[in-house]
């Protein structure tokens, strides 16, 4: 499709930011992984309260960027903040709307054109829900989906979803559903189909609708070109956290919606936020099978109550979801623990919730082996379908992650690089037995810190590129082609832990595996208890599958050197720390104590707390942890209560204030030979940050108001 301004190849990146402190590590991204970052323009409705405007100056730097300021009590919602957005564009030739919380692949700007100019229409919109990340760039998943919509919400607002994966396709997908978060299309769109002002919030299908209308075509992309930070937790505030009235605003909206889609009478002129002209709302209705004013998909009426009526669980209620994500991650089930998942699976659950969390912790494989694989349980069919191709995709990922990592461990042998993966691929082999067993998300690979950078310039020289280091023990690194990512590890762990684990000695420990003919080597069974011990610690346990691998590893080692693993585990000062994981496996999944460990767990009176706060976090969404003055507290509490010995405590707390972390470096770019500034930027940051969270907490209603 031919660029449709004078601006031959710009892209006008539009971007409706609220009080998100995602924001400028979004337009950071945006650019160092653009393949061409002059070609990228950005139009930022930056809505800010009072101790945020400084927040953008961070991006004055960027050339191109252009930032309308609007304080957070002014806002009127996000359809008028798209708006916004777009009145910034200077006739770039293609648009791009995204959220302000994103990550993005290496060449993305390039792989967007490219996949535009293959769409046979003469006006595609490329569009999907990218797969998620976690800040700073935990990338989540690595496919590409679709879109479909599932049911009426309040009797009028149609819900789209994510679904599929296209990764196996070589070209973008028809649809007819939009993404507002991501979409991608010649900028003419915003003369015809401007974004509507009068849309509070839930603006997606509308768009969809009046695109269509118009004589535009959705397409869906094959490729991942970026990911979107679906958790947002107490560090992204929406509009409705601060205007009371936002639900008046939000009625307004399906009164609004209701007469654009045909669902009420109206006499009301849309204007140029109506409805086209070149096809009509009956004939979308006709390619979706869906009709607005009966409330019918596929010729049954899904309104919400009709969509749950059989189910009692409730918003807040995932009991028995969580209950049978559990079971399926336990390695050993009795008769009456079997009894108990055949019952749970073959119920009304809400299946969009068990796969989603299934996914962000790692357990799909273990969920499709439980429901599918061994017990052939009668499933709902919509969930049976959606696991199977979840499961798929993962087994397609596991299988190019491994080839990956077998070239690229060649290419170190082939430098004398020495070289530990753990995690991922190896640990899938060695405790799991197969490749497709267990879920993983990247490679993880340990080098000899002083080959870190020659480790670094390899990468770089085959299709890799560095992005952000997220943090001072780990650079991450994504394939051009955005299907693989890595993380180099200069270190086992974070210094700032204090946990003197080095390289040298799992290099002498180390066993080899073979894979495919090519012998590499690998951590031991008992370093990687206690690697995982500190990586688990380090992330609060947060995902099941790893309290599971303690399990495959002491199953898949039957003679592991108990002796070995308890001295090490004395000499690094985390005796605790690796009773931690065991304790919390014990109870969570009910695996067996070992026997070496049993009494010294019994007779540790810190544990019981440690394993309590760590229990009451496991499955429950990032925007419901405990926030503010105690969460911090009981956070170091816990750091601090692992540690035996006090030395270690003194040096813990000394490296945590004081060493930076990637958001002090995001925040505050400094060059090299500035470094030891951070030094009093990061406990400024720290005080900050403590201060703040103690006046929400003596004073929420003042600060709310």
């Amino acid at each position: 499709m031919p660029p449709s301004t004078s601006l031959n190849d710009h892209i006008f990146v539009q971007i409706a930011a609220y009080r998100d402190l995602e924001l400028v590590p979004t337009v950071r991204d945006a650019i160092a992984q653009a393949a061409q970052p002059d070609r990228i323009h950005f139009g930022i409705c930056w809505q800010y309260a009072d101790t945020e405007l400084h927040l953008i100056d961070l991006l004055q730097d960027i050339p191109h960027c252009r930032i309308t300021a609007i304080p957070a009590k002014q806002a009127q919602g996000l359809g008028w903040a798209r708006n916004k957005a777009q009145d910034l564009w200077e006739e770039e030739a293609y648009t791009l709307q995204i959220d302000s919380h994103m990550r993005f692949a290496p060449r993305w700007d390039e792989t967007l054109l490219t996949m535009l100019a293959q769409c046979p229409s003469e006006k595609p919109v490329l569009s999907s829900f990218p797969p998620a990340y976690l800040p700073p760039r935990d990338l989540v998943s690595h496919n590409s989906t679709c879109i479909r919509v599932t049911h009426f919400a309040d009797q009028w607002d149609l819900r789209p979803q994510a679904y599929g994966d296209l990764s196996d396709c070589d070209a973008p997908q028809p649809g007819s559903f939009i993404a507002g978060g991501f979409s991608f299309s010649s900028a003419q769109v915003i003369q015809e189909v401007p974004q509507d002002p009068n849309i509070y919030f839930t603006d997606e299908i509308p768009y969809a609708v009046r695109l269509w209308t118009h004589g535009w075509d959705v397409y869906h992309p094959h490729q991942v070109v970026c990911w979107h930070f679906y958790n947002a937790g107490k560090s992204r505030i929406g509009n409705w956290d601060d205007h009371r009235s936002w639900w008046q605003r939000q009625r307004r909206t399906a009164t609004y919606t209701k007469q654009l889609l045909g669902m009420e009478p109206s006499s009301r002129d849309f204007g140029c936020y109506g409805l086209g002209n070149q096809r009509s709302l009956a004939e979308f209705e006709s390619r979706v099978n869906v009709n607005f004013k009966q409330r019918t998909i596929n010729g049954v009426v899904a309104d919400t109550e009709n969509v749950t009526k059989e189910s009692s669980v409730t918003e807040c209620d995932r009991t028995r979801e969580n209950e049978l994500l559990i079971l399926c991650s336990q390695p050993n089930h009795s008769d009456l623990q079997t009894t108990k998942l055949l019952d749970l699976a073959q119920n009304h659950l809400d299946w969009d919730y068990v796969l989603r969390v299934a996914t962000e912790q790692g357990i799909i494989p273990l969920l499709f082996q439980n429901l599918i694989q061994d017990n052939k349980i009668d499933l709902y069919w919509q969930a049976k379908r959606d696991l199977t191709s979840e499961y798929r995709a993962n087994v397609i990922h596991n299988l190019q992650c491994k080839q990956e990592l077998l070239t690229i461990l060649g290419l170190f042998q082939a430098h004398n690089i020495r070289a530990l993966p753990y995690k991922g691929v190896t640990l899938a082999i060695a405790a799991y037995g197969d490749i497709v067993r267990r879920q993983f998300c990247d490679l993880d690979i340990l080098v000899d810190p002083e080959q870190f950078m020659l480790a670094q310039k390899i990468l770089t020289e085959h299709h890799y590129q560095a992005l952000t280091p997220s943090s001072d023990h780990a650079w991450d690194f994504v394939l051009s082609n955005g299907k693989v990512t890595l993380d180099l590890h200069r270190y086992p762990v974070p210094k700032f832990y204090a946990f003197d684990l080095t390289f040298d000695t799992l290099w002498e420990q180390a066993q080899s595996i073979t894979i495919q003919d090519q012998v590499i080597m690998m951590p031991s069974p008992e370093d990687m208890i206690l690697m995982l011990s500190i990586h688990g610690l380090k992330d609060r346990w947060r995902r099941l599958i790893w309290l599971r691998d303690l399990a495959e590893i002491s199953r898949s080692t039957p003679d592991l050197d108990w002796d070995y693993i308890l001295k090490a585990a004395q000499n690094l000062g985390i005796q605790r720390t690796l009773s931690v994981g065991f304790k919390l496996a014990h109870i969570t999944l009910e695996i067996e104590l070992p026997e070496i460990l049993k009494e010294s767990i019994s007779r540790d009176s810190q544990l019981d707390w440690c394993c309590n706060y760590l229990r009451n976090q496991l499955l429950v969404p990032l925007n419901r942890l405990p926030q503010g003055f105690v969460a911090i507290i009981d956070s170091f509490r816990l750091d601090l209560a692992v540690r035996e010995r006090w030395q270690d405590r003194k040096r813990y707390l000394v490296l945590r204030i004081l060493s930076p972390t990637n958001r002090d470096r995001t925040l505050l770019n400094l060059p090299n030979a500035l470094n030891f500034l951070y030094l009093l930027i990061r406990p400024l940051r720290l005080l900050y940050r403590f201060t703040l969270s103690r006046v929400q907490r003596l004073n929420p209603v003042e600060l709310k108001s």
